[in-house]
């Protein structure tokens, strides 16, 4: 789908992009709407990538604040749970993955202070 991303302060679009509402969420929480002019929807393509490289898009801090975070947050705790099972069971993530969208969302509200960017963490 087609939504337009909109300035924080202003409301005003900055951008429009192609994109499914989980990643938009994530991304740009409340920062979005769905534009009136859709293009043709594409097929979906899965985007891979090791569990290593996926691991190492969030820095040190970072992966030590959310394996902390993840042992007193039972959301946190599952969630990270079906990842560890997913490279566990594949080797690999896939980051159009609806439950790999909103992990990484997750994690950015829940750490505020790790600055979380799932942009760049599902780029």
């Amino acid at each position: 789908m087609r939504y337009e991303i909109l300035h924080p302060t202003t409301g005003a679009v900055v951008n429009t992009i192609e994109a499914d509402e989980a990643f938009c969420e994530a991304a740009y929480p409340g920062r979005y709407r769905l534009a009136a002019v859709q293009a043709p929807t594409p097929e979906i393509t899965e985007r891979w990538i090791t569990g290593v490289q996926f691991l190492r898009r969030f820095t040190a801090q970072q992966r030590k604040a959310i394996q902390a975070r993840a042992k007193t947050d039972p959301d946190l705790e599952e969630g990270m749970f079906l990842l560890n099972a997913t490279i566990a069971q594949e080797g690999r993530v896939n980051l159009a993955d609806v439950d790999t969208i909103r992990l990484v969302g997750y994690l950015a509200q829940a750490l505020p202070n790790q600055d979380i960017n799932p942009a760049d963490i599902l780029a």
